[in-house]
């Protein structure tokens, strides 16, 4: 979920590679530019759409589902409250929403990306959001029989992560 960009291009760049398994690449705003006979692309907003995801879910009996859904990301400590509440609804109540849809089916793996900046700068909101979706997730996952991981990743290379400080963060498919 969100393989158009950052994290989530970067693997489905790699997951492309296998031939043998079929993927279901979910886009928003950007299209992925990526064409293989073995990708699926579907445009889902996640905020409107997860009915989508759902339904995607349904139909797999099994299933890896790599959350990467994101939007421009700002480090500071005070946002606005729109910020705050799509920060919110995307990196917290979303992938709640979708781990219960998933909790009793042990053929079915998720994944949630979380970030080193907890450790860098944990009163930035952003950070203190992912924090929040780490502990709830770590609750649900005791409890769940999907198998469910989190890894914090550094910055990762894509339009939010070049800065005039770090012009070449991490890249996993270069």
């Amino acid at each position: 979920i969100g393989a158009s960009q950052g994290l989530g291009l970067q693997f489905l760049k790699i997951f492309k590679m296998n031939k043998k398994i079929n993927l279901y690449a979910t886009y928003n705003k950007n299209k992925i530019s990526i064409n293989d006979t073995n990708i699926s692309k579907i445009k889902v907003d996640i905020k409107k759409d997860l009915k989508k995801i759902y339904e995607i879910i349904a139909k797999n009996h099994t299933l890896k589902i790599f959350y990467f859904v994101s939007e421009k990301i700002y480090f500071e400590k005070k946002l606005d409250n729109q910020i705050k509440k799509n920060y919110k609804h995307l990196f917290l109540e979303f992938p709640i929403k979708i781990i219960n849809r998933i909790l009793n089916n042990k053929k079915i793996q998720f994944f949630y990306p979380s970030t080193i900046n907890i450790e860098i700068d944990k009163n930035s909101y952003y950070s203190k959001i992912k924090l929040l979706a780490e502990k709830k997730i770590h609750k649900l996952k005791k409890k769940s029989k999907a198998k469910i991981l989190t890894h914090r990743f550094p910055a990762i290379y894509s339009k939010q992560s070049i800065n005039l400080f770090n012009r070449e963060p991490i890249s996993l498919s270069r």
